[in-house]
């Protein structure tokens, strides 16, 4: 029986002690292979980027605006710039952390060969590296990933990849879908550089208001005592410091994405219906930016709602008609302070 638990217990360390060594394989016996050298190192020089996903067709060209640090998506819009920090701290960062057990190689180089294509531009028309994004390892800690260097080749076999410090896997970083890298602003105010701020509650317009701002503190607040946008009532005694506080929020709003994820007929549908809330800023030049919330269906209408009861409505979002006409899907996090009351 001892002999029985020696033997159990020795086969328990010496596989434990495999397990460490094949998760520390040092990157540093990998020094003089460049293509097992991912680390991008100088990131400043990036000019551009794309991102392919095979499984969806999609790609999305990410270019840097001349020297600035404004970056577009497909030549369309301005990309989120916290994703595309993101992406590139990723490519700053990542590193071997072993090689693929050599049972795995070939299967998982056949992956990675239809797997996401990261190119990466630093002044030339020519990519200076690709990447090869694959899927994580079983333990989700790792990812699949090859690199091709244009001149010297494309990697021979594949690595697993991380981020020290970095439990996840990658491979969400790296995305095509142009939705999802526009970018997300609506209001962006810094210095509250605007004259008045005005909300339109359509299903009880006693819940309106209209806000100004001359700055400082000249402040006054408006209610819709007529129910058709007049804003002729105004509120005599108010807390300043809360609607400054109120306006403060301004400063900087963004919807959380443009993939919305309706179909055509969902949306023809949404846009033809009165909307909850419509939210309008003037700034200091006459221009009105303006926005439509509409309440979207919950996936489980029997939770129950803030008064407990049983509430139709997703608690999380709205879905957002954007000042483009698009529509977009609005954290109710961000969008129900812009909401409140004075009162």
């Amino acid at each position: 029986m001892k002999k029985n638990i020696f033997l159990l217990a020795l086969f328990i360390i010496t596989a434990a002690l495999a397990w460490w060594l094949y998760n520390k394989q040092s990157p540093t016996t990998l020094s003089d292979k460049p293509l097992a050298q991912l680390a991008l190192a100088d990131t400043a020089a990036v000019t551009k980027f794309t991102v392919y996903d095979p499984l969806s067709g999609k790609t999305a060209v990410v270019h840097r605006v001349d020297t600035s640090s404004l970056w577009t998506v497909n030549d369309r819009y301005f990309a989120r710039p916290d994703m595309v920090e993101t992406l590139l701290r990723t490519l700053h960062q990542i590193k071997v952390r072993s090689d693929v057990p050599e049972k795995a190689r070939a299967n998982v180089m056949r992956d990675l060969l239809v797997a996401k294509r990261v190119e990466i531009y630093q002044g030339e028309d020519k990519p200076s590296r690709i990447y090869y994004i694959g899927h994580s390892t079983p333990d989700k800690t790792g990812t699949f990933v090859l690199m091709e260097i244009p001149g010297i080749g494309r990697g021979e076999m594949p690595y697993i990849a991380h981020i020290e410090g970095n439990k996840g896997f990658l491979t969400p970083r790296f995305f095509a879908a142009e939705d999802e890298w526009r970018y997300t602003g609506l209001f962006r105010f810094p210095n509250l550089e605007f004259s008045k701020v005005e909300l339109v509650s359509h299903y009880d317009p006693s819940k309106s208001h209209r806000v100004t701002y001359g700055g400082g503190n000249k402040l006054s607040v408006f209610f819709d005592a007529s129910g058709i946008g007049l804003f002729d009532k105004p509120m005599l005694t108010f807390d300043s410091l809360q609607v400054k506080d109120y306006l403060l929020r301004f400063k900087k709003v963004h919807f959380e994405t443009y993939n919305n994820y309706l179909n055509q007929s969902s949306l023809d549908s949404l846009v033809l219906t009165v909307p909850a809330y419509t939210l309008r800023v003037t700034d200091n030049q006459g221009k009105i930016t303006s926005v439509e919330l509409y309440y979207k269906k919950a996936f489980n209408p029997d939770l129950p709602g803030p008064d407990g009861q049983p509430y139709p409505w997703d608690q999380e979002y709205y879905y957002a008609k954007a000042p483009s006409g698009e529509v977009a899907l609005a954290q109710r996090y961000v969008f129900d302070p812009l909401l409140q009351l004075f009162y």
